[in-house]
């Protein structure tokens, strides 16, 4: 993620970018702005982190000016972004860097509908793929494993279909 970051980061900035990583080889590229106006781009680099390692991974990016903020994650508890941002304020101190200016959204999910049934069942659908197919959100959220495996084996499997 870093690297990943760190090469996105410089080429929204306009430069010709050669970087040599552990998992992220580019040489000799930049954004090609045929259409547009060729000027830097000020586009913060936001992360979408719910571990704590990736919480803390986020801050050092913020903590050496490099990503803008983080998205903590939503389906999740309270108590859980609590964690990650004590996580994110320890990667931006091992930077030396602050998080004054650093944006922190909250991701909500909502349901909408006229018919509060139709919105419910909506939701349902969510929580239920979320549980199904997202392992990072499960643990996050205490999900109890044996719940999980029935509702991966409910929804057949990856993908999973709308039915």
């Amino acid at each position: 993620m870093w690297e990943y970051c760190t090469v996105t980061k410089r080429l929204l900035d306009l430069e010709n970018v050669t970087y040599e990583g552990q998992t992220l080889s580019v040489d000799d590229i930049e954004l090609d702005l045929v259409r547009s106006d060729a000027q830097p781009r000020d586009v913060p680099i936001y992360v979408g982190a719910t571990g704590e390692t990736m919480h803390k991974l986020t801050g050092e990016l913020v903590g050496k000016g490099i990503a803008g903020g983080i998205f903590m994650n939503y389906l999740i508890p309270p108590e859980h972004n609590l964690k990650g941002f004590e996580k994110l304020k320890e990667g931006v101190e091992k930077q030396d860097g602050t998080l004054e200016g650093a944006d922190r959204p909250q991701l909500i999910a909502v349901a909408m509908d006229e018919d509060a049934d139709v919105a419910i069942d909506q939701a349902r659908g969510l929580a239920t793929q979320y549980i199904g197919q997202q392992p990072h959100i499960r643990k996050a959220s205490g999900i109890d494993p044996e719940l999980a495996e029935k509702v991966q084996a409910e929804m057949g499997g990856w993908p999973a279909s709308a039915e």
